[in-house]
Parts: structure tokens; sequence; C-alpha cells
């Protein structure tokens, strides 16, 4: 009897392994096969007001700059500060179908320098401290628009050097 519950420990492990590896390393081949690359231009500006986040929040004003380069390097030499960056994204239902196991896809913004906090939204979904990290975040289903517009507002905190969104994939 022993041997059998020892058996059955082991194989309920191996399962449940597979299972988790899934989770955490399937999640990003089924959405960058599913998914589509974010806009390249956003819209930007210096400065720090939390009503940015909100997906009400009018950024007409805003100038826009590309988010594969340093700000330094887009009219914004010198500047060490917050930050904030915003996009508008249509989110297809599609990509609600192929990821019903984990209710949630993943969103890919690239290497930030220094800090983020990055809403959806107006939600907050991850924020990393450092210059040299790739930010990967999950968007729960219960906060997406499908197939509506949807604002992914990043605040960046430069301490000093360059700063801002400046490589890596962009993508959900």
């Amino acid at each position: 009897m022993r041997k059998k519950i020892d058996i059955l420990i082991i194989i309920t492990g191996i399962i449940a392994s597979g299972f988790i590896s899934f989770a955490l390393f399937g999640f990003n081949s089924i959405n960058n096969n599913a998914g589509a690359t974010l806009p390249v231009f956003w819209k930007f500006t210096t400065g720090d007001n939390a009503e940015f986040a909100k997906p009400g929040f009018n950024d007409e004003a805003w100038k826009t700059i590309k988010v594969d380069t340093f700000w330094e390097k887009q009219s914004y030499d010198k500047y060490d500060g917050i930050a904030w960056y915003r996009v508008k994204v249509v989110m297809p239902s599609s990509l609600k179908e192929k990821n019903q196991l984990l209710q949630a896809i993943q969103i890919s913004l690239g290497l930030i320098d220094d800090s983020d906090e990055t809403y959806f939204n107006g939600i907050k979904i991850g924020g990393v401290t450092g210059w040299d990290f790739d930010r990967s975040y999950a968007i729960p289903f219960g906060i997406i628009e499908w197939d509506k517009e949807n604002v992914i507002a990043i605040r960046v905190d430069d301490t000093g050097g360059n700063g801002g969104m400046y490589g890596g994939t962009h993508a959900v």
C-alpha cells in the first residue's frame, strides 16, 4: 500500500510540475504567437501626476516620442526625473480565446531606465527598479476592455544619465 501511495505522489508531482512549467514558461510562447506588437510612438510628458495613469485623462497636448530610444536622444537632453508614457491600444478578443487557462495576457515593455510603475486602464500591473531589466507583466482578463480602446500608462523615474524606454520587445 505504501508503494502505491509513493507512486501516486510521484505521478502527481510530475503532473503538477508540468502544469507549473506550462503556466510559467508556456505563457510567453502563447502570447508571442497570438499577440501583436505595440506602437513605436507613444504620448510622453515630463513631471508627475497620479491622474496620468487614468484611462480618461486627456493626453492630447503631450508630445509623441519613440519607445525604443532614450528620451535624452529625443529633445529631452539631460532630463532626470519622473516622466510618463501613454498609449491607447485595442485588445482583440482572439487573445482572450487563446489564453483561457491563465485568464491573463502578457505585455512586454522592453527595457526602461531606471524604474517604472506600469498601469493598464488605471490599474497598476507591475513595476521594477533597475535600468537593465526587460519589463514583462500579466494583464488580468478582468481589467481588459476586449475589442475596445485600452490605455497603457507608464510612470518612469530616471535618477541620472539616460532615461526612459529604450529597447527590447514591446508587444502583447
